[in-house]
């Protein structure tokens, strides 16, 4: 495990020789946009509804182009591979540039080294539902993961003394427990991804993407709180747009807690449970639950084993056993606001 500061930080190992990409691709702009994410702003070719507009004042955080043409292509073997799904796999490659990932899907995205601009070479009939989920799951985590923030794989919400975190694997209730929260009295920060900076001798977390996506039942549950139809992508449901002003929190938030999801078989009386994890054990939860763990290579896997181990000392971690019953969710719900809810003052 490291734990001396990693020096690169704004940096991707790179190998020697490698073939660059064309520094001249023929790009289209179309009318581009800026939105709220992750803390920055991001201009795109490509529309984001599920996004918050940004002004448009000064250079954004990142910039997104997409492209016609078909990628360039180079000799360098992927640094690693994961795969998705049957017929869904995601490869990342080493470029003399920085980084090309290439969905089997919605095809191939080019990263400069710095992190700041992303081009999309986008097949045609590409699926954009698909390709927001990707720019917003992987692309954008690994430009932040390039200027040393940790993307975890989770849902958060913030009260008014801290943002509070949930991970866990996809579809154990992540964003079904922080919509929970939201709609008693917590603010919706992200799902999907929290990244997380590290200031000093805390965390913090950035507001990310306010449009959870839930498995049916957890959306027929809250349906009437949501702004729009879901649309089905991945095995779950997709909204088309962000959830309303009134319950998303826009701004940078102290991670207060971070809390690895447990699901339990239900029993008739039995509460929410938390238990603080030892150190060693904290920090490997962490590992497994970063967005970019199976992604990542040499230089680039101790980035992240720093990043997680110094988040591991500033945050306190637990495991919350979660009953696997949606009906028991407003239980869960009040435990957490026993914890992490500031109690109004008595009036005088």
């Amino acid at each position: 495990m490291q734990v001396a500061l990693h020096s690169s930080v704004n940096r991707l190992s790179l190998p020697l020789g490698s073939d660059p990409i064309d520094s001249d691709p023929e790009v289209v702009t179309i009318s581009p946009q800026r939105y709220r994410i992750f803390g920055g702003t991001l201009r795109s070719d490509l529309e984001f509804p599920i996004l918050p507009p940004a002004r448009a004042i000064g250079a954004p955080t990142w910039t997104l182009h997409t492209a016609s043409a078909p990628a360039p292509e180079f000799a360098a073997e992927p640094s690693c591979v994961e795969q998705l799904g049957e017929s869904l796999s995601v490869a990342v490659t080493r470029t003399a540039t920085g980084l090309r990932v290439t969905y089997s899907d919605t095809g191939v995205y080019d990263v400069t080294r710095d992190g700041r601009t992303i081009t999309w070479y986008r097949p045609s009939g590409a699926d954009e539902v698909n390709a927001r989920l990707d720019i917003v799951g992987t692309l954008l985590p690994f430009a932040l993961h390039l200027t040393d923030r940790l993307v975890l794989h989770g849902s958060s919400v913030a009260f008014d003394g801290g943002a509070v975190a949930f991970l866990a694997p996809s579809g154990t209730g992540k964003s079904t427990l922080a919509m929970g929260l939201a709609t008693a009295g917590a603010r919706f920060l992200s799902d999907d991804a929290v990244p997380v900076r590290i200031d000093g001798v805390g965390a913090f977390a950035a507001p990310g993407v306010p449009s959870p996506r839930f498995r049916e039942d957890s959306f027929s549950r809250f349906s009437d709180l949501l702004p729009s139809d879901a649309i089905p992508s991945c095995g779950k449901l997709t909204m088309s747009e962000r959830l309303g002003d009134d319950l998303v929190e826009t701004r940078e938030q102290p991670l207060a807690a971070i809390y690895v999801l447990r699901p339990v078989q239900p029993e008739a009386g039995a509460r929410a449970t938390r238990i603080a994890m030892p150190p060693i054990a904290a920090t490997m939860a962490l590992v497994q639950n970063a967005k970019l763990a199976k992604l990542l290579w040499g230089e680039e896997s101790e980035r992240l084993l720093h990043l997680v181990a110094e988040v591991s000392r500033r945050v306190p971690i637990w495991t919350l056993d979660v009953p696997r019953d949606l009906d028991l969710l407003p239980g869960v719900v009040e435990r957490l606001l026993e914890w992490h809810a500031v109690p109004e003052p008595l009036p005088a």
